[in-house]
């Protein structure tokens, strides 16, 4: 993944370009560019696509036969090169060139619901910010910074971190007690196939769970505990038979419906259902929420976050769909 920042200036592209240009054959790019002069725009190509850039914040995502564009500030206009078509995409959505089916721009995320996000862009730091804007924020502190890494777009934790909120999580375990419904969603890089440990967990310890969204060891699987009103404080657990490959980015999310129905999706897919009667009424409003451990440092995870999103509903399939097209960033 590469980042870049472009500000208006003499072209660095082919001799008698108008503009900047650049080429991306295959991976990923960030770019924050500032408006460019008149007449000389800024051109990013892929093997998929052209796309011309005035002044704007984007992530362009080269990978098998499509590109992936995704627009946060300003407006862009891209053109397929199969068949030339274009279009323009404003800022909070996305667009995937491919040689078929309609080109057409799509929200990046909702936010109906959304009580907490966590995109991991501060780069430094011992705090991990709530930027859902909703409520009272709910910031992580970093207890261990030497554990931590910040990369471009993401947290590296290499050990016990103790990222934990300062005290309960009680915006977010209000609005699910009262909605009875709930999607935690992660996007995450694990360091190892067969280690066990919680991405992320409201709870007190193992035994006090609120829910927990986690990666088992043996055989590895992605796996959720979850406590409603027929359940020991432990929570009931469902397991992925797909399971975590080391190195490699996995969006990961539950999702729980007030009709007990539990989803759990991997890479926008549903892998393991479950039903799961009663409400979250005896969910405990003490509890705090944590990143890769409980809030005292049990099932520790080792790996990179690139996002973290709680919701007090449950998304729908094609809402995980969504997402996951539109990536982490």
């Amino acid at each position: 993944t590469l980042v870049t920042r472009v500000s208006g200036g003499e072209s660095t592209g082919r001799a008698g370009d108008l503009g900047k240009s650049a080429f991306l054959e295959r991976g990923a790019l960030g770019v924050e560019a500032s408006p460019q002069p008149a007449g000389r725009p800024l051109i990013l190509a892929t093997p998929h696509a052209e796309i011309r850039v005035l002044g704007t914040h984007l992530t362009l995502a080269v990978g098998g036969d499509a590109t992936r564009l995704g627009v946060h500030e300003g407006e862009v206009q891209v053109t397929r090169l199969a068949d030339k078509a274009t279009l323009k995409v404003g800022a909070g959505h996305f667009a995937l060139v491919s040689g078929e089916g309609p080109l057409l721009a799509v929200p990046l995320r909702t936010r109906a619901g959304l009580v907490a996000l966590y995109p991991f862009d501060e780069g430094q730091g011992a705090f991990v910010r709530d930027v859902s804007g909703v409520g009272e924020p709910l910031p992580l502190r970093i207890a261990s910074p030497e554990s931590v890494t910040w990369v471009p777009g993401g947290l590296v934790v290499r050990g016990p971190a103790g990222i934990v909120t300062y005290g309960p999580a009680e915006k977010i375990i209000a609005a699910c007690k009262a909605s009875g419904e709930l999607t935690v969603e992660a996007w995450v890089k694990p360091a190892a196939a067969g280690r066990e440990g919680y991405l992320l967990a409201i709870a007190s310890n193992p035994l006090n769970i609120n829910v927990a969204l986690d990666q088992n060891g043996t055989p590895p699987a992605w796996g959720v505990h979850l406590t409603s009103e027929r359940t020991g404080e432990g929570g009931a657990a469902l397991a992925a038979r797909r399971g975590p490959v080391a190195g490699t980015l996995r969006h990961v999310l539950y999702a729980h419906a007030a009709d007990g129905q539990g989803i759990l999706y991997i890479d926008g897919a549903p892998v393991a259902t479950h039903r799961l009667a009663g409400g979250f009424a005896r969910w405990d409003a003490n509890h705090r929420l944590a990143l890769a451990a409980d809030p005292r440092g049990n099932r520790p995870w080792a790996g990179e976050f690139r996002l973290v999103a709680v919701f007090s509903r449950a998304l729908a399939a094609s809402e995980v769909r969504q997402h996951y097209l539109a990536g982490p960033d």
